[in-house]
């Protein structure tokens, strides 16, 4: 009975599990650097990762499928390299890896864009979301750290290099660069300029995605008998007493308060 609760609660957070496996994910690189079986702390948070990855697209019978074949695909190349280690094996693995996370990230900007109230669900979405794009940056850093191994200065090489290019994945991210890590292939550079782009190109977004809606909200303000100002015009008594439409009317009048958004 509770491992039944516990699926099903499980089943109901995707978004907060997602976000938990992510942390986990990103949490895993500077703890492999402390511990000396760094590779096998990596592999078994990926493991644990990818999990959560099939649970996202479990959801989706159109993906269910794919995704099994990728992370079994990954899980037998992972076993591979321990007793062949090739660099097309590494990259191969690492490309499979790139291609789970970016379904996934395709599936939580869906549940983003269609959400129909804003809840916890909601926020650990576009929090999760932000992070899985840090997350693929990183996996891209990685195979062209592969096959381009002078692309990048201030690696140290072998198994912490995943946890040093996902640090300098979300340092780009946030526009914040130390500098200790830097790309010195002049395509590699514009290509990690390209991601500290995406911050401005998300605030562009985000500021286009409120005006649409203010505009939808006084659209429907219009059409419920009310003026973008927040005059009256023709509203029923029945209108006027209907909770939409009051919260319509403030908001296009500009009356309420944060509190009451929240």
């Amino acid at each position: 009975m509770r491992l039944r609760w516990a699926l099903s609660l499980v089943e109901r957070r995707r978004m907060a599990v997602l976000l938990a496996a992510l942390v986990l994910l990103i949490v895993a690189g500077p703890v492999a650097d402390v511990f000396k079986p760094a590779r096998f702390v990596i592999d078994t948070v990926s493991i644990v990762f990818l999990s959560i990855c099939l649970q996202q697209a479990g959801a989706h019978p159109r993906l269910r499928i794919p995704a099994i074949i990728l992370v079994g695909l990954w899980i037998l190349l992972k076993l591979s390299s321990l007793w062949v280690r090739r660099i097309w094996v590494d990259g191969l693995e690492t490309l499979i890896l790139a291609s789970v996370v970016l379904i996934v990230l395709g599936l939580v900007a869906r549940h983003i864009t269609t959400a129909k109230r804003v809840d916890a669900e909601l926020l650990c979405g576009a929090l999760g979301a932000y992070m899985l794009l840090g997350v693929l940056c990183s996996l891209s850093y990685e195979l062209i750290d592969l096959w381009l191994p002078l692309a990048f200065t201030g690696l140290r090489g072998g198994a912490s290099d995943r946890g040093a290019l996902l640090y300098f994945s979300f340092t780009t991210l946030t526009t914040v660069g130390f500098g200790d890590i830097t790309a010195t292939n002049p395509v590699v550079r514009m290509w990690v300029a390209l991601e500290s782009e995406r911050p401005t190109i998300r605030m562009m977004s985000t500021v286009t995605n409120i005006a649409c809606a203010k505009l939808s909200v006084r659209s429907v303000c219009a059409r419920s008998g009310f003026t973008s100002s927040g005059a009256r015009c023709a509203a029923s008594r029945d209108a006027e007493r209907s909770p939409p439409i009051l919260f319509l009317h403030g908001l296009c009048a500009g009356e309420l308060s944060a509190g009451e958004l929240a």
